[in-house]
């Protein structure tokens, strides 16, 4: 066996170790509230779902720059309502192909390394 590091190529992959486990969490706690008070799949399906998401967002969003950090009906974060909201509103606006996400992020790293360098 050698003395040799090992190498792994996968600087263009997405990093998902960087993701915060406990804002997920709060996320998910979300989520799952609102499987019990609904259903599973109950969000896919509601009517206006970007106007109804949104405004659930910024509802969330304004509480808690208020200065009111609990939602008074479920007794979450309202943190996690924003996050909820927010997944709602990816999962049903943006492209559902994890390849181009990988792509778009490389594109992105790349532009800004591109414009950095030119400062």
């Amino acid at each position: 066996m050698s003395d040799t590091p090992g190498v792994k190529y996968d600087d263009d992959k997405l990093k998902y170790h960087l993701f915060d486990v406990y804002a997920l969490a709060w996320g998910v706690a979300s989520l799952t509230f609102g499987a019990v008070k609904y259903d599973e799949e109950n969000w896919r399906k509601v009517d206006n779902l970007n106007n109804r998401y949104y405004a659930s967002l910024m509802r969330h969003l304004e509480a808690w720059r208020s200065g009111e950090e609990w939602d008074p009906e479920s007794g979450l974060h309202h943190l996690s309502g924003v996050m909820f909201a927010a997944m709602c509103l990816t999962a049903s606006n943006a492209p559902r192909d994890l390849k181009m996400i990988a792509q778009k992020t490389k594109e992105a790293i790349d532009r800004w390394r591109s414009q950095k360098s030119k400062t």
